[in-house]
């Protein structure tokens, strides 16, 4: 999660320019049978409820289906992101600190559980974030979201709001904090601890150090100071891979598979949550789809970027847990450094390289932390001050408040940072914490519940759904109906069992990752 420009243009939202060219004359073909003879000059896709005349929302596409509902083309290229670009900021959200800790998940997981549950996470990861996408131009399409006369898609917390309400708005909110602070507070977490290892100063007076340090930086108002840092970032992140790399061939000890887990049941759950936290990057998702030329394209350059992010992950991850070795089978502690780490750093043979991959990495990580916090303070400054002035009067001349109003905001999530940093200073469990709660909860949990709800609102998407439908489900092969309709109704039906069974899955997960860290907090075994 090295921090792209995409993602420091917007995590929490999108480009302002993303909705241009929506509404435009673009047309849409339909395959035989399925057309919609009764509605004449209406804009109507594949996806409309053919039975009852609705039309779908004008501008609004389907990025589950981009093959046949999407819209032609963007005709807007000014200052869009090609494929290429989108798919490289792809693989520079999914791959950073977390990969570190992908060494220890394998040894949670065992062998095979890992190269399973990877290859289940990808394909399901992109699926996801092709219904969120969805749900940004559903959302735009809405008459109360074209009411307010907003020039760019609306964001997270926004698309929310026009699902659920108030309700809807605050739940997101949550899981936005929940992740911002685990996932900034999990670089707070290697900062202090790779200092420490190189300094007399304890974890915690690192973090007492790079709480000012970072809240003093939040307060730019801008990131092109900061740009250089991404490049830098990618060469420093480059440089630990390839160290690690020569340490594993030099010291590295490849046993017999006997002295290797195939598959871990009581410690999964910790595999789940860290694959999680590598994967489900929800706030990175909306700006860098709103963001691109084609947009249609983004779920198979998501899927893409997936794959490629996955081989790379597994070839490293699987490479340095049978180097290092698996600790329980080797009859070690966890923190002995004989065997496979939390962080995979630690167990770097000691010298002056692996000093250097510790600062690099650190400062990289101070940087990306600022790159997660911008557009997450920028979204909640406007979310709590609005876009008013608050000016306070002293004697005859006015004095604006509102930058040091925001300043003070900044500060507080910094110490929030800080402070749950400071309650989980272990690397792999705060990945795994928010991984498994802010980053699934965003993702399986309100994404599924956002979509049903945007679609319902829009085109009476699921009107025609009743219980005598659903063995629809299970009609394949010779026993399929050729009723156009019939086809319609059972491929809505699949949808909304597919959606049941990810949302059923977060909420596993979210109590199998709560499970876990209440048990680590109360035996302090992990």
């Amino acid at each position: 999660r090295s921090g792209s420009p995409a993602v420091r243009k917007s995590i929490m939202g999108a480009a302002a320019s993303a909705n241009e060219g929506a509404g435009s004359e673009d047309t849409f073909n339909y395959p035989p049978g399925i057309e919609n003879s009764s509605v004449v000059d209406v804009k109507q896709p594949l996806l409309a409820d053919s039975a009852v005349g609705v039309p779908y929302p004008e501008g609004a596409f389907d990025s589950t289906r981009p093959n046949e509902t999407f819209l032609t083309k963007s005709k807007v290229f000014t200052k869009k992101a090609s494929n290429f670009t989108a798919v490289v900021n792809l693989c520079k959200c999914f791959v950073g600190a977390a990969s570190f800790e992908l060494p220890w998940a394998f040894m949670k997981a065992g062998i095979l559980g890992s190269v399973l549950g990877l290859a289940c996470l990808a394909p399901m990861a992109s699926y996801i974030f092709g219904v969120l996408t969805t749900c940004g131009h559903l959302g735009s399409a809405l008459p109360e979201w074209k009411a307010k006369q907003r020039l760019h898609p609306p964001t997270f917390p926004e698309i929310g709001d026009l699902a659920l309400g108030v309700f809807g708005r605050v739940i997101t909110w949550i899981g936005l904090w929940a992740f911002t602070l685990g996932a900034v507070g999990t670089y707070f977490v290697f900062i202090s601890q790779a200092m420490a290892s190189l300094t007399p100063l304890k974890d915690w007076q690192w973090l007492l150090i790079i709480c000012p340090l970072v809240s003093v930086l939040s307060w730019l108002r801008s990131m092109r100071l900061l740009a250089p840092t991404s490049s830098l970032g990618l060469l420093a992140l480059l440089f630990a891979i390839v160290v690690t790399s020569v340490d594993l061939i030099q010291h590295g000890e490849y046993r017999s598979l006997d002295n290797y887990a195939w598959f871990r049941v009581k410690t999964y759950p910790s595999f789940i949550g860290n694959a999680a936290f590598l994967y489900l990057i929800s706030t990175a998702v909306l700006p860098i789809e709103q963001g691109m030329r084609e947009p249609k394209k983004f779920p198979y350059l998501f899927l893409m970027a997936a794959i490629f992010v996955t081989v790379l992950n597994l070839a490293f991850g699987m490479a340095a847990y049978l180097g290092y070795g698996d600790c329980e089978k080797l009859g070690l502690d966890s923190d002995d450094l004989g065997c496979t780490q939390g962080n995979v750093v630690d167990n770097l043979q000691p010298g002056i390289t692996t000093k250097l991959v510790k600062i690099f990495l650190s400062l990289d990580l101070l940087f990306t932390g600022l790159v997660f916090l911008f557009p997450f303070n920028q979204a909640f400054e406007k979310e709590i001050l609005g876009e008013r002035e608050y000016i306070v009067k002293i004697g005859n001349a006015g004095f604006d408040m509102t930058p040091w109003l925001k300043n003070a905001m900044r500060t507080v999530v910094c110490i929030c940072t800080a402070a749950v940093a400071k309650g989980v200073p272990i690397f792999s469990l705060m990945t795994d914490i928010t991984g498994g709660i802010g980053c699934n909860f965003l993702a399986f949990i309100l994404t599924p519940v956002f979509y049903v709800r945007l679609r319902g609102k829009t085109s009476g998407y699921w009107r025609k759904m009743t219980i005598y439908h659903f063995p629809l489900v299970f009609k394949w092969g010779p026993f399929a109906p050729v009723d156009p309709h019939l086809i319609l109704i059972r491929s809505r039906m699949c949808e909304f069992v597919l959606l049941t069974l990810l949302f059923i899955f977060g909420w596993i997960v979210l109590a199998l990752t709560m499970n876990t860290f209440l048990r680590a907090l109360i035996t302090g075994d992990y």
